[in-house]
């Protein structure tokens, strides 16, 4: 599935950071796209994924990605700790993708040491949709209209 492939992919390339010092990260314009665009990619494929879990079993339409967290919450599929974790990784990639003021890429390298909880994230929906027979043939029946109601 091309939302996970991609997901896996954006660790990768944040995994290749970890090692840095990070006053080499923060001198090296390369390396700060690459945190960016990466942890951009791997946030929304996470909110997608989980969107796609409110549309696969038909729960109320969330009206933002912070929304998104409190239904999955509310129903079971997160804890309430992962759903906060959720919400304030929504936080973050609202930060990047509107650019609502300069990148603050300490903010991001802090965001970087949290990739095992991003990926954890991951993994518990993907869990969530396993247990339900949610294989990726049947989310390719699934277009992409169906996780277009929540935006950001």
């Amino acid at each position: 599935m091309r939302r996970v492939s991609r997901f896996q992919r954006a660790v990768r390339r944040l995994r290749g950071l970890q090692g840095r010092p990070r006053e080499s990260i923060l001198a090296d314009e390369d390396a700060l796209d690459i945190l960016e665009n990466n942890l951009r990619v791997a946030l929304e494929a996470v909110l997608n994924v989980a969107r796609f879990v409110i549309a696969a079993e038909n729960w109320e339409s969330p009206s933002s990605y912070r929304e998104t967290a409190s239904i999955l919450a509310r129903h079971g599929a997160l804890s309430p700790r992962e759903a906060r974790l959720l919400a304030g990784l929504t936080g973050l990639r609202n930060v990047i993708v509107h650019m609502y003021a300069d990148v603050d890429y300490e903010r991001l390298l802090e965001a970087l040491d949290m990739l095992p909880i991003i990926e954890g994230l991951m993994g518990r929906l993907l869990g969530y949709l396993e247990e339900r027979g949610w294989t990726p043939k049947r989310w390719e029946r699934v277009g992409p209209a169906t996780l277009s109601s929540a935006g950001s």
